[in-house]
């Protein structure tokens, strides 16, 4: 079973693949090779928005291998969400090539799923050589356009640090408040536990600290893989 660092955990936990899709990958690059010679639906008579909802549809219902169909048609119109959407799907399916094919794709769009995703597999040697400064570079992409996950990651790889990667503490500090900004739970959480303690280099402040605690109360965790 692969392994991959956490958005959440930083550099010291790991996130297994998701175990229900597993087993899908060859079976899935065969029906979906398949279902597009087959298909009779010309690219210009459904709009790309339709289609990768079609694949939204399937998704939701759990079945993988319809949800490919539609994302697969709807990528191969240059569509960014169905792109990185399959960068995901091969991704958990350990098909790690393909993975990066769709990331990659998407990326190159400027989706900042796409980018998050492409920075996930570098950043684990997933189909790629591990590559931390390209990872970081793209998580700071995702970040400009406020991707969640690429802010916390970036936010917990600065304020732990990797061997590639030294400590930052005023740079994690800009991006946990980066995401508490955006409501993010673990990241208001993380403010108010920095101000309560000291950390990040701030200094105690049990005024600060109450407010971001108060604020907890209506923030959601939002950021996901």
């Amino acid at each position: 079973m692969k392994t991959r660092i956490n958005s959440y955990s930083g550099s010291g936990e790991m996130r297994s693949k998701a175990s229900w899709i597993k087993g899908f990958g060859f079976l899935v690059v065969l029906l979906t090779s398949w279902w597009c010679l087959s298909v009779g639906i010309s690219s210009a008579e459904e709009d790309v928005a339709a289609i990768s909802a079609r694949g939204d549809v399937a998704y939701s219902r759990g079945d993988i291998v319809d949800a490919l169909q539609w994302y697969q048609k709807a990528a191969g119109m240059g569509d960014s969400y169905a792109q990185a959407r399959l960068g995901y799907i091969y991704d958990m399916a350990e098909e790690n090539e393909q993975a990066v094919i769709w990331y990659r794709k998407a990326a190159e769009q400027g989706d900042p799923v796409g980018q998050h995703g492409l920075a996930q597999m570098y950043l684990n040697g997933e189909g790629v050589t591990r590559d931390v400064e390209q990872a970081l570079a793209l998580m700071k992409k995702a970040a400009e356009q406020d991707n969640l996950p690429s802010i916390v990651l970036l936010a917990r790889t600065y304020e732990k640090g990797l061997e590639e990667v030294e400590v930052d503490l005023p740079l994690s500090l800009g991006y946990w408040r980066q995401a508490a900004g955006l409501g993010e739970q673990q990241a208001v959480l993380r403010m108010a536990n920095a101000y309560r303690k000291g950390e990040l280099g701030l200094d105690v402040d049990e005024a600060e600290a109450a407010k971001w605690q108060k604020r907890l109360g209506g923030a959601e965790s939002t950021a996901t893989n």
